[in-house]
């Protein structure tokens, strides 16, 4: 409580500075590829240029663009931030223009555009390269679906190029599907990268490369005329001249900014070209090339961060996260000047092991709260990173029900939210930032709230450059969820749960969880929604056949469904791969999720029915992992079913077999997070309901010991309570959990144990 104390102090009171300095950045403003396109510099007149991190006067450029912002009472090592405004004008490199020094910052070159200007090339190269990339898939398919040379000689080649043993055409055209995917999610990022650097300051190779091959849509042409072995030998040498004439030479930090941006450039043709282990060489070499230069090392570390980013995104996760893991220990030995960098380091980690589910919820919590702390602790005002960070953390807090400490962090939170101005924020920022803001009011059950929030993530989505189609699809799908269970409008939520559901199909291995959370969500509105091919959809006819109570029945329900058209679309192949590993695993989801509704509804009897015939489907399913799953879920909501019936023999007998596959360990895979709580709160209950006061003493003491202010807790301690005839204190229980956030009202007219207190006013006043 007194780290608490301290922290909040921390935050809201300012620093006491004791000394201060003067210090002036001067620049630049010219309109985006005027020299390139007209052959001469064309500058921004009177533009206002605005500190948005520091103080300094608000200035404007003159009739040449230049400008000169004078920043008071910063210390040695202050970062500062600037913006440049011009009606009609937007700023293309704001990036170039956050966390700057003064004292070691050049003169800055600020580019500006017309948003039609942007626009305009923004969709050329979108088009041309999209366009060549469809038909180069077309001829790749067409050659290996050939017979003979043909087939055999496109295979070589693949082989070749993306270095992967490729046993026959039929295995060729599985990896180029999912490498096709890939390729066409990271094009948006090397358009966002070109458009970002002006053309006007780049090396000769640079310009040719998007002259003759980028901008007529032919990438491999792009990466021979890019001379990024010139470029690499050139900044050695400068970066040696540097270290050797110090940072006062600004004709020579100019050139090593074009061979880095040529470096960069190169490192994007590779990435876009699916040649992922090539690109990750070439960021490794750019590393090289600045160790040992002191001055470079926020220059390090982001080609660090990136290349943790590149291994993730090629899929090799255990190298992202050692390489993250690594940096994190070398920017912890740094100076404090280096805290953002540091931050942002805990916070990509935790999102790495949060996406491939390995840490428990608390470690990735106190990953998100170190990154936090380091940011406040240091007065960085990186709001961004700040209310990302509080987002995680206050719904893992909501999650594990810890709301003393979820209380807390809520007030700074609520705080730096009414007072934030995201206009600094790019798209993707904005993007990221209000899903996760709209993950944790959903979590709290702030319906309104999460759709706001929901929304606006859409919206700067939508606007943001380098996302591609597949994280739209995380974001459209959740919005979707939203809405159908607002059930407004079902409209809506069917175009985006679709759209979600076609990208997201592609990448069922990564993102299964989610697919399955839309498929659900689809499939309820695509009914209510009164579609009128809503039979038709494929996957609305696999959801039906999941009443098929045996194993012949399903099977003739997977072969119907080959012969849709989202089989044959689907990109990463996983029916033809696994057929009976995913499409059994899935049926027995949907068959809990429909007896989950029958159980709601009240039809124990069909509930029974459903979930009794997905157990002969668990044995089809190949994976040992998911089988565990799909049993544990399986037996789980038998088990609610043997509960509502008061059947207590076969209920403890199921739940035996839950117990057993929830401590299952799989060989290489961490252990499944399996819903520890809805297990043991089940099996309290029926403890309650049998009127075994003593035992239920033990399993709450067991589970709850560090959990007195859990609402589930209180609830299942009012209801022990009452079973002892303890009326006023289980009373005192019940109105503490609603002080809590407890809202499952419904539990009181479910469970018999609380008829005790219906003639208590004061009960009836807080349960209707």
């Amino acid at each position: 409580m007194k780290h608490s104390k301290l922290l909040f102090f921390v935050f809201f009171l300012s620093f006491i500075k004791l000394s201060y300095t003067q210090s002036s950045l001067k620049g630049v403003a010219t309109v985006l590829n005027s020299y390139y396109n007209k052959g001469k510099t064309e500058y921004v007149k009177f533009a206002q240029v605005k500190a948005t991190k520091g103080r300094a006067v608000t200035t404007e450029t003159d009739s040449k663009g230049r400008f000169k912002l004078v920043f008071s009472r910063l210390q040695s090592d202050d970062k500062v931030s600037v913006i440049v405004r011009k009606p009609n004008l937007i700023l293309v490199n704001k990036h170039e223009l956050q966390n700057l020094q003064p004292k070691k910052q050049e003169k800055l070159r600020v580019v500006m555009a017309t948003s039609d200007q942007i626009g305009r090339w923004k969709t050329e190269l979108e088009e041309i390269n999209f366009q060549a990339l469809s038909e180069e898939n077309e001829r790749v398919l067409g050659r290996l679906k050939e017979k003979g040379e043909k087939s055999r000689k496109e295979l070589l080649r693949l082989e070749s190029k993306y270095h992967k043993h490729l046993k026959n055409a039929q295995e060729g055209v599985l990896f180029w599907k999912r490498r096709y995917v890939q390729i066409k999610s990271q094009l948006p990022s090397l358009i966002k990268y070109i458009i970002q650097n002006n053309l006007d300051f780049q090396e000769k190779s640079y310009v040719k490369a998007y002259e003759k091959g980028l901008k007529n849509g032919d990438i491999e042409k792009a990466i021979k005329l890019l001379n990024a072995k010139k470029a690499s030998h050139n900044l050695a040498r400068n970066l040696q001249e540097l270290g050797n004439e110090g940072m006062d030479n600004p004709q020579l930090r100019n050139q090593i900014h074009q061979d880095l941006n040529t470096l960069y450039l190169n490192y994007n043709l590779l990435m876009s070209n699916g040649q992922f282990e090539e690109a990750i060489v070439a960021l490794n070499s750019i590393i090289e090339l600045f160790r040992g230069h002191e001055n470079l090392k926020p220059q390090l570390i982001e080609a660090n961060l990136k290349l943790a980013e590149s291994y993730w995104l090629y899929g090799d996760f255990r190298s992202a996260i050692l390489v993250q893991c690594a940096l994190i220990e070398k920017v912890k030995k740094l100076p404090k000047n280096f805290s953002y960098q540091l931050a942002q380091c805990y916070q990509n980690l935790a999102q790495y092991l949060n996406e491939i589910r390995v840490s428990d919820a608390m470690e990735l919590f106190e990953f998100h709260e170190t990154s936090f702390n380091i940011l406040i602790e240091n007065n960085q005002e990186h709001n961004y990173l700040i209310l990302k960070n509080l987002s995680k953390m206050l719904r893992i807090l909501a999650i594990r029900h810890l709301d003393e400490k979820r209380e807390f962090y809520e007030s700074i939170f609520t705080q730096i939210l009414a007072e934030l101005n995201d206009e600094s924020f790019t798209s993707e920022e904005k993007t990221n930032l209000y899903e996760a803001i709209g993950d944790y009011f959903l979590e709290m059950d702030s319906l309104d709230e999460a759709q706001n929030y929901y929304e606006k993530a859409v919206l700067y989505s939508k606007q943001a450059d380098s996302f591609s189609p597949i994280q739209k699809a995380v974001v459209f799908g959740k919005y979707g969820i939203l809405l159908e269970q607002q059930r407004t409008d079902y409209k809506t939520a069917y175009e985006y749960l679709n759209f979600a559901f076609e990208e997201l199909v592609k990448w069922e291995n990564k993102y299964s969880s989610r697919l399955y959370s839309i498929y659900k969500s689809l499939y309820t509105v695509s009914i209510y929604h009164k579609n009128p091919e809503a039979k038709n959809i494929p996957y609305i006819r696999l959801a039906n056949a999941t009443m098929q109570t045996n194993v012949s029945g399903y099977r003739e329900a997977i072969t119907a469904f080959r012969t849709t058209p989202i089989y044959k679309y689907n990109a990463t192949g996983m029916f033809q791969q696994e057929t009976s590993q995913d499409m059994f695993f899935n049926g027995v989801q949907m068959k809990v999720h429909t007896a989950k509704s029958f159980i709601e509804s009240g039809n124990e009897a069909m509930a029974i029915s459903t979930i009794k015939s997905a157990i002969p489907l668990l044995p089809s399913i190949k994976s040992q992992w998911n089988k565990r799953r799909a049993t544990y879920s399986t037996f789980l909501t038998l088990a609610k079913i043997y509960y509502s019936n008061s059947n207590w023999e076969a209920f403890d007998d199921t739940m035996t077999k839950v117990h057993d596959f929830s401590r299952v360990k799989t060989v290489g895979i961490p252990m499944y997070k399996f819903n520890f709580f809805e297990k043991k709160n089940l099996n309290i209950w029926s403890l309650i309901r049998r009127n075994k006061s003593d035992e239920v003493d033990i399993l709450l003491k067991k589970y709850y010991s560090k959990e007195k202010h859990n609402p589930e807790y209180l609830i299942l301690t009012a209801a022990n309570l009452l079973l002892k005839n303890k009326k006023d204190e289980a009373l005192a229980a019940i109105k503490k959990a609603m002080k809590y956030g407890f809202n499952n009202k419904n539990i009181f007219k479910t469970e018999a144990v609380f008829k005790e207190l219906k003639t208590n006013p004061e009960f009836k006043s807080l349960t209707e």
